[in-house]
């Protein structure tokens, strides 16, 4: 469990930065700040001291727009966030890997785990690491992301549903929500937080962002996610930052980890596990097949074969693991029927 779980918070980049004053009267109305690196945005991170709000450090994993070389330069980035996250008033840290601006896409994972791991020894011990990522569609299944979903303790889908659906047909919302938390991303993550950013920013009407919220309720609701952030608090217009601070976080939500989350996890990593030992087994079982049916053992050699105790061994191994095959397929079963099928 994060220490943002059940919040909602504002993320701040470089462009259109606000003045003081402004900042100041929008992030008290949000439960804190998601400040980028650099920039001259460490002012924010005071600002945010003063009217008593905690803030998240966060760094993109890029050199400049349309930059694909991020996996090279790992190193950097987790210095510079790990830097940031040591300063006063920081209570986590968010790295932002994306496909159009670092190339994250190209990394065979290496470079993901080289900058998580580096972060980790240099931040402060214990401090919560999130991912921004663009989950749509089979994208959890990319290398980084797996590393991603590994390594660090949450995950902050990008829901933008103008930007990814520019379109806008009916229903563009929803679309937006179905492509970006998949049920692949839920097995990925399973056991893990998850605290989707919505867009509140260039053609998202008051209306659509309403949409967003109620989206977001109805989730949290349900228990499939634990917060949620908007992107960003110096773009919205005043409508559209009024629309946005309709998702709200009941109290007892905040302090209760749901039921529905527990049952989901639990389904998930029985499933994850269990597909794990009917490889195994299925595995141990083709070897089995492949020595007794060989062309070349003859009978007499089979009778022999099958007496050694590696083979045995083997036979014992396969056997044990198809009996836990079965026993996790019966535990998803009842965990299924006990959660109402969730």
């Amino acid at each position: 469990m994060t220490v943002i779980r059940g919040k909602r918070l504002g993320w701040i980049n470089q462009f259109n930065q606000p003045s003081p004053a402004d900042f100041k009267s929008r992030v008290v109305q949000v439960d804190g700040a998601i400040i980028k690196f650099g920039h001259g945005l460490a002012k924010y991170e005071a600002l945010a001291r003063e009217v008593g709000r905690p803030w998240l450090a966060e760094r993109m994993g890029e050199s400049g727009i349309g930059d694909q070389q991020g996996p090279s330069r790992a190193l950097v980035y987790a210095r510079d966030l790990a830097e940031q996250a040591n300063r006063k008033g920081c209570i986590g840290a968010v790295i932002n890997l994306e496909e159009a601006d670092g190339g994250w896409h190209t990394d065979s994972g290496s470079g993901t785990r080289q900058l998580i791991q580096e972060f980790r020894h240099l931040a402060p011990v214990g401090m919560p690491l999130l991912a921004s990522l663009d989950t749509r569609l089979g994208r959890p299944n990319y290398p980084y992301q797996q590393v991603c979903a590994d390594l660090c303790d949450g995950v902050m889908p990008m829901v933008y549903p103008a930007a990814f659906r520019p379109g806008m047909a009916p229903g563009f919302v929803e679309a937006a929500f179905r492509d970006c938390l998949t049920d692949l991303l839920y097995v990925r993550w399973a056991g893990k937080e998850i605290h989707p950013t919505i867009q509140v920013y260039d053609a998202m009407s008051p209306a659509a962002i309403r949409a967003e919220t109620r989206a977001l309720t109805d989730l949290l609701r349900a228990g499939m996610i634990h917060g949620g952030n908007f992107y960003t608090i110096n773009h919205a217009t005043q409508p559209q930052w009024e629309a946005a601070l309709t998702f709200m976080i009941a109290e007892e939500v905040r302090m209760k980890y749901d039921d529905a989350t527990l049952d989901r996890t639990f389904t998930a990593l029985l499933g994850t596990l269990g597909k794990s030992l009917d490889v195994a087994s299925t595995a141990a079982g083709a070897v089995i097949d492949h020595i007794v049916h060989h062309p070349a053992v003859e009978d007499a050699d089979l009778t022999a074969m099958v007496s050694r105790p590696e083979f045995l061994a083997l036979k014992e191994r396969q056997e044990a693991l198809q009996a836990e095959v079965e026993r996790f397929k019966a535990a998803i079963a009842a965990a299924a029927s006990a959660g109402g099928g969730s």
